[in-house]
């Protein structure tokens, strides 16, 4: 079982309470109490309860005021507790003192994998007894030590401490006061060390000789594939001895180095070396006013790359100057198959200069243009360079202003391709025009297989013309037609493309103000419908008929696997003919009933046709009305399900002891996480 009670202003009175609840809990595997005010007093209530939890795997006590007195008593949790894997005390002001407390039972333990101590105020005589523990040890895998104070001799004992250690691959150290001399020191652990994946200097004083020694170690590491390096002072000399350093380095994958003084002739010196490389992936020299010249940079290392397979700029701004740069480097590259250019700002001059990839490029599978100012123009464009490419199968043009021109062009290029698969049009003003040219020429497209035409203002005009192309279509298994404005007749037009299509997997009609008359149509169309696998009908006006209609149609489905129909106005009749249909249900997996009108009874009809079922893994009623005995039927209902693994039940007007015994009920199903707890106010 996982609690979760961030940010619910809690003190040591309602750790006070809680410790009693969970004395007798034989379930809790995660407990996150982040963001509250337990103090020392709430430490000491917390470590009498927990030192002996044989369950309790994770612990997050982030910005708590627990300070080194609190960390005495979290020491004997970490003593006498032998399964707790992953610890979280970042921001507690815990100092050297704390971490001396700490420290002595993290040399004892043999289950902590990841622990968490940034912003603690921590110096180097912290980092010598952090460091004397943990130099043997076999588990520990991950730490942080952002934003503390530990400095060059800090950096020195924990390097010393951890040459030996042969565990550890992530270490951050963002933040630490650490110069020259603390890279020197981290070089040379650094040399034959053989874990260490990731390391993060973010925000130090490195300079660049600093980054010499670290350059120095690795030309000979074998391991780090994660290095940022993020406002640290380095110049161009530091840069060269990087590029040095990279020539002969097999594993470095991510380099950051963003926010520090290197000047563009030392960029581009630095990035003619891995060209050459067969592991970089990503290079990240970001300057916010420099987008068009890092994208050119960019296009210097990988014009001759043969690794590359994706390369991600979302939000780089580029502009469309950068990927001109970029459309001549890899319009004839051979690796090169995912582009991400998603809010560059490259608009329709931009999309003309990529068209060079999709014309010349026989590599490239998907391109994402989300959010870059493209309208009919560049749709255009893009449409005139579709027509002969022959690999590209996702495109994502969502949030563009294609408008109903650009989805005609679009539409031409569709009725020629025969290798896109995915297509993302979301947010584009398409209108019901704009749908009209597109369901054209899908009519005799045999290739998508998933369509987004969501938040595009459709109503039933539109979705009529989508007939005939879902009816006698045979690829397409995902439609996403969410925020528009179906409605009754809408729907009734969706049902009859729909009533004898045997491909689509995915439906979602999010929004789009269905009622019960459209839930009619909608599930006699669906009444013997053998592949329809996921269906969203969220945030609707679907009632009590609604409910009836739907549980009707899937009384004897055999696919159907997740059924949302949160935030509609389901009472317990719907509840209760729904729990009806799905009771010998043997596929249904998800069923959301968030924030509906469901009470005591219609809980009580979910919970008996639930409490056999050996499917439903997921079961949101939060948001209703089921009350105390509601809330106590389920619980008894799901005592002793092996199957169920999420039951959400907050905002229910569910009292406090009925809480208690719902928890009571539960705790010994330890495969059900249990959503109860509304707010602070509970603990009372």
């Amino acid at each position: 079982m996982a609690l979760n009670l961030e940010n619910k202003e809690i003190g040591y009175k309602e750790i006070r309470v809680l410790s009693v609840a969970l004395r007798y809990n034989k379930t809790i595997a995660m407990l996150n109490l982040n963001y509250n005010q337990i103090g020392i007093r709430g430490t000491q209530y917390l470590s009498e309860v927990l030192r002996n939890k044989t369950t309790l795997t994770k612990l997050e006590l982030r910005d708590n005021e627990i300070r080194a007195e609190g960390a005495l008593y979290l020491a004997d949790i970490i003593n006498n507790n032998t399964t707790l894997v992953e610890l979280d005390l970042n921001d507690n002001d815990i100092r050297d003192q704390g971490l001396k407390y700490l420290a002595g039972a993290f040399r004892k333990s043999k289950a902590l994998t990841t622990l968490s101590l940034a912003g603690n105020k921590i110096e180097d005589q912290g980092m010598y007894h952090l460091a004397n523990a943990f130099q043997n040890t076999t588990t520990l895998t991950a730490l942080d030590l952002g934003r503390n104070k530990i400095g060059n001799l800090g950096i020195k004992y924990l390097a010393d401490g951890f040459r030996k250690n042969k565990a550890l691959i992530k270490l951050k150290l963002v933040s630490n006061e650490i110069g020259a001399e603390g890279a020197q020191h981290l070089g040379k652990a650094l040399e034959n060390n053989n874990t260490l994946a990731e390391l993060d200097l973010t925000v130090n004083k490195i300079g660049d000789e600093g980054v010499q020694y670290l350059a120095n170690a690795f030309k000979n590491n074998n391991t780090l594939a994660n290095l940022d390096l993020y406002g640290n002072e380095i110049g161009d000399q530091g840069a060269q001895h990087l590029a040095d350093a990279f020539r002969n380095n097999t594993t470095l994958n991510q380099l950051y180095l963003e926010d520090n003084e290197t000047s563009d002739e030392e960029q581009h010196r630095e990035t003619d070396v891995p060209s050459s490389g067969k592991t970089l992936i990503t290079f990240d020299l970001k300057d916010e006013e420099k987008g068009a010249e890092r994208a050119h940079y960019l296009a210097d290392i990988f014009a001759n790359n043969e690794t590359l397979n994706t390369l991600n700029l979302e939000n780089d701004n580029i502009g469309s100057q950068g990927t001109q740069h970029l459309a001549n480097a890899f319009q004839n590259n051979k690796t090169l198959t995912t582009l991400n250019l998603a809010s560059n700002a490259i608009g329709d001059e931009g999309v003309q200069h990529l068209t060079k990839i999709l014309e010349n490029n026989n590599t490239l599978t998907t391109l994402n243009l989300a959010k870059n100012g493209i309208d009919a123009k560049g749709a255009e464009h893009l449409a005139k360079a579709l027509e002969g490419n022959k690999t590209l199968i996702t495109l994502n043009l969502s949030s563009n202003e294609i408008g109903t021109e650009g989805a005609q062009h679009l539409a031409k290029a569709l009725e020629n391709n025969n290798t896109l698969t995915e297509l993302d049009l979301a947010n584009n003003n398409i209108y019901n025009e704009g749908t009209q040219h597109l369901a054209k020429a899908l009519e005799t497209n045999n290739t998508l297989t998933a369509l987004n035409l969501a938040r595009n203002e459709i109503g039933a005009e539109g979705i009529e013309q989508l007939t005939s192309f879902l009816r006698n279509n045979t690829t397409l298994v995902t439609l996403n037609l969410k925020h528009n404005k179906l409605e009754v007749d809408g729907v009734k037009h969706l049902a009859v493309g729909l009533e004898n299509n045997n491909t689509l997997i995915t439906l979602d009609l999010v929004s789009n103000t269905i009622d019960d008359e459209a839930t009619l149509h909608l599930a006699a169309a669906l009444l013997n419908n053998n592949t329809l696998v996921t269906l969203l009908l969220r945030y609707n006006k679907i009632g009590d008929k609604g409910a009836e209609y739907l549980a009707i149609a899937f009384r004897n489905n055999t696919t159907l696997h997740k059924l949302d129909l949160t935030r509609n106005q389901i009472g317990d009749q719907g509840a209760q003919d729904l729990a009806t249909a799905f009771r010998d249900n043997k596929t249904l997996a998800y069923l959301g009933l968030d924030g509906n009108k469901i009470k005591q009874q219609g809980a009580q009809h979910l919970a008996a046709a639930f409490e056999n079922n050996k499917t439903l893994t997921f079961l949101d009623l939060a948001g209703n009305e089921i009350g105390d005995q509601g809330a106590q039927d389920l619980a008894a209902a799901f005592r002793n399900n092996t199957t169920l693994t999420t039951l959400d039940l907050r905002r229910n007007e569910i009292g406090k002891v009925s809480k208690h015994h719902v928890m009571q009920t539960l705790r010994e199903n330890t495969t059900l996480k249990l959503f109860l707890w509304d707010d602070v106010e509970d603990l009372d």
